[in-house]
């Protein structure tokens, strides 16, 4: 098995993929509740011609890791083709990543019978002054139910919150504009992109990465599937009618993971969707 880069991108975008897999972050409570702790993992699935093989892969996140601590991951594609049950078909196991909140995974290995696929994450949050104690796992799990075709080279390029929302004279796509409102915030799309989110408010934390991924895929990114179910449960989150005020610093963990997979997309760093526009592109250089 070939365990790709997460920075060898070519290559890697699945072609006529439908947005039918379901997040499962594992944890997870209504935008009014508090929690304690949230992980969520993405899967796309595609053939490789060169080889033969499926390309899995995806990422895995968590809302919160604190200085000193990271993340040890254990990424389990799993197959379901009877009533038996999911089986275990492919193991990666992560490298811990100081301080990081997301982690990619990419496997390239022979293709599978195809009944339901699911990536299982198994996160255990380590501390880094005594890795051998005791940590709570955090299990994360993503259906994948839909056709596997063609790996492909991915179209356009991303750009980050802080190009769309700071850089002077950038024209927004149509058909979306600074001045309309921002479903319920009672803020335009521009006040919530320049309001901080204090005291690591979620709606905020979210809004931000949600704004810059409408706005790269409609000026002409592309985005594997499950980026783009991600980016249709933060829609569906906003136009619920959540408000600012529902999200305190240690709830709406959930749509802290969101924020985490969406702003991976808008950096130009999640496997199998384009990397970030070039800084000679826009005559600058893209705030991270």
């Amino acid at each position: 098995m070939k365990i790709s880069s997460l920075l060898n991108k070519a290559s890697l975008r699945s072609l006529c993929m439908l947005p039918l897999a379901l997040l499962l972050p594992v944890g997870a409570a209504s935008a009014q509740q508090t929690e304690r702790a949230a992980a969520a993992s993405t899967l796309d699935v595609c053939h490789d011609s060169a080889t033969g093989n499926w390309r899995y892969f995806g990422v895995v996140a968590t809302d919160r890791i604190r200085p000193g601590h990271a993340i040890s991951v254990d990424n389990i594609i799993q197959n379901k083709v009877s009533s038996a049950g999911f089986d275990d078909v492919y193991t990666q196991a992560s490298v811990l990543g100081n301080g990081a909140q997301v982690q990619a995974f990419s496997i390239d290995a022979a293709p599978l019978v195809l009944g339901t696929l699911r990536h299982t994450a198994r996160l255990r949050i380590v501390d880094l002054a005594n890795p051998g104690a005791a940590a709570p796992v955090l299990v994360a799990a993503y259906h994948f139910d839909t056709a596997v075709c063609g790996c492909g080279h991915p179209v356009g390029c991303t750009r980050t919150q802080g190009y769309w929302g700071k850089k002077p004279g950038v024209v927004w796509p149509a058909p979306y504009s600074r001045d309309a409102m921002f479903h319920s915030s009672g803020l335009t799309w521009q006040q919530v992109g320049d309001t901080p989110p204090k005291h690591g408010n979620a709606y905020l934390i979210l809004a931000h990465q949600f704004i810059a991924a409408v706005l790269n895929r409609a000026g002409g990114a592309s985005a594997p599937s499950a980026v783009q179910n991600t980016l249709d449960q933060a829609r569906a989150f906003f136009a619920s009618g959540t408000t600012l005020q529902s999200c305190a610093s240690d709830a709406c963990g959930t749509q802290k993971t969101w924020a985490a997979i969406l702003d991976t997309y808008n950096n130009g760093l999640y496997p199998g969707a384009p990397a970030a526009c070039p800084a000679s592109c826009t005559g600058w250089k893209p705030n991270r």
